[in-house]
């Protein structure tokens, strides 16, 4: 098992949050990304239980296409993507099993204070992980993170946003919290 790694970030930067319709690049056509429910937002993350000094927070995709998310997960499966410039690239890409439990790679955020962004990692290999619509993830947070009253983000991107010559670059740039205010209190 890889040991947990922290790593300090510079300043944080805008967070970005997409419309709930997008075009997806070079296909010309429309995705229909919105809200399969529309009293939640398109990603949500919720508080699920405790365990052994974790709490155990669940990923929920509200949104009618999949999204990618960065975690510790070493399984996975190539899949080939043909480049504009008629290359073939091999890509590993996990779909994540809905309701099982993932090392998601987040970021905690403390906005009482402290002006750096703090990526917590399983690992030294970050994979990008599918998680469809209307499926979910669990993954678990030291306790201890929300002592220092850090909020968790977790960062996801869509699909067409992955390397072909989208504004984000194939990076990650949207991000969905969980705020420390909303741990219950007798933890």
């Amino acid at each position: 098992m890889f040991t947990k790694t922290l790593k300090i970030v510079g300043c944080l930067s805008a967070v970005l949050f997409s419309a709930s319709h997008s075009s997806a690049q070079g296909t010309g056509s429309a995705v229909d990304c919105s809200r399969i429910d529309k009293s939640q937002s398109p990603l949500f993350i919720t508080f699920e239980g405790a365990e052994l000094k974790h709490a155990l927070l669940r990923l929920h995709n509200n949104s009618r296409c999949a999204v990618l998310i960065p975690t510790n997960q070493l399984q996975g499966s190539l899949k080939v993507v043909r480049q504009a410039d008629g290359r073939a690239k091999f890509e590993t890409v996990e779909e994540l099993k809905d309701g099982s439990r993932v090392p998601v790679v987040y970021n905690l955020f403390n906005r009482r204070g402290s002006k750096d962004t703090v990526i917590v990692s399983d690992g030294c290999v970050v994979m990008t992980s599918s998680l469809f619509p209307q499926q979910s993830i669990v993954f678990a947070i030291p306790l201890d993170d929300f002592k220092r009253n850090a909020d968790v983000g977790v960062e996801f991107n869509y699909p067409w946003e992955e390397d072909n010559g989208s504004a984000m670059g194939g990076a990650f740039g949207h991000y969905v919290f969980f705020r420390n205010e909303y741990l219950p209190k007798r933890l």
